[in-house]
């Protein structure tokens, strides 16, 4: 492939969360270590493509602002969505990443300054910029912030607040139950078919657990830490006050924020949401065991 600020290094394929998802002109020889798993060679026809073109910034209407913070600003321009990255450098200079999402064609196009090219660790920073939340969303998968662990063929999320101990617990029924771990951060849900499954996704935080693997879900575990260990069903609004948080909306689109809020209601629907008030020990790990299986 060819053309004007089309850099035509490697053209990559990624299965996440059983779609493929295709990146022309990755400007890079190797790709970050979290996406490694996930890298593929099929040739199905994919279902969301990327375009890397090397430009100082775009040429169109960006459109309305909507959304903005310290390193984003987001426009909307018809059915197209504008996102500015920008990234501090150390000598107070930044590098900025724009990429136009083009909804209804289910494409997107980054732009890069060649600068942003050469920098060593530019990989991770372009992979993290590809808004993969957004793509998700347009095939009924959602990211949730979970720890994920695998029992009898079947999927328990551990989630909650920062720090409320999701990793402790998926370590721990490591430990006591031989269980697997697929992610440790930010699984995806995916409930486009009548299973409700769990995907392993590239974000896992301090975890580095990045399996290309999934399972059906038994059960969604929301942690409290408390000086015993107990175990309740959520259900009416403290379920759906409850829930909300964990997962990652697209706040800042009525159209992208009606298809997150129904997507965690049909997950809502289909799955057990459980509320455990537990200690880092085995009997935390019997008590989810003994209830949900």
């Amino acid at each position: 492939m060819s053309g004007k600020g089309f850099i035509n290094n490697m053209d990559i394929k990624i299965n996440l969360a059983g779609l493929i998802i295709e990146i022309e002109g990755f400007p890079y020889k190797e790709v970050p270590e979290n996406m490694v798993p996930f890298i593929c060679n099929n040739e199905k026809e994919a279902d969301f493509k990327y375009r890397i073109m090397v430009e100082s910034e775009l040429k169109s209407d960006k459109g309305t602002l909507i959304f903005e913070n310290n390193i984003r600003k987001i426009y909307i321009n018809n059915s197209k969505y504008f996102v500015y990255f920008s990234y501090k450098m150390g000598d107070d200079s930044s590098l900025e990443i724009s990429t136009v999402f083009d909804i209804e064609s289910k494409k997107a196009q980054i732009y890069v300054d060649r600068k942003f090219i050469d920098l060593t660790n530019g990989s991770g920073l372009l992979m993290s910029s590809l808004d993969i939340d957004l793509v998700l969303l347009l095939f009924n998968r959602i990211i949730m912030h979970a720890s994920v662990v695998e029992h009898q063929n079947q999927a328990i999320l551990f989630s909650g607040p920062s720090g409320v101990g999701k990793s402790t617990q998926a370590n721990l029924w490591k430990k006591y139950m031989n269980a697997d771990i697929l992610n440790g951060d930010r699984a995806t849900i995916d409930i486009s078919k009548d299973i409700t499954n769990v995907y392993g996704s590239p974000y896992a935080g301090s975890s580095k657990i990045y399996r290309n693997e999934s399972a059906p879900i038994k059960a969604i575990i929301l942690l409290k830490q408390g000086e015993k260990n107990s175990i309740r069903q959520l259900v009416g609004m403290e379920l759906y006050r409850n829930m909300f948080p964990r997962f990652s909306l697209a706040r800042w689109d009525d159209k992208l924020s009606n298809i997150s809020m129904n997507i965690i209601e049909e997950i809502i629907s289909r799955i057990p949401v459980y509320e455990l008030t537990c200690l880092p020990d085995e009997e935390a790990v019997k008590l989810v065991c003994d209830t949900v299986f």
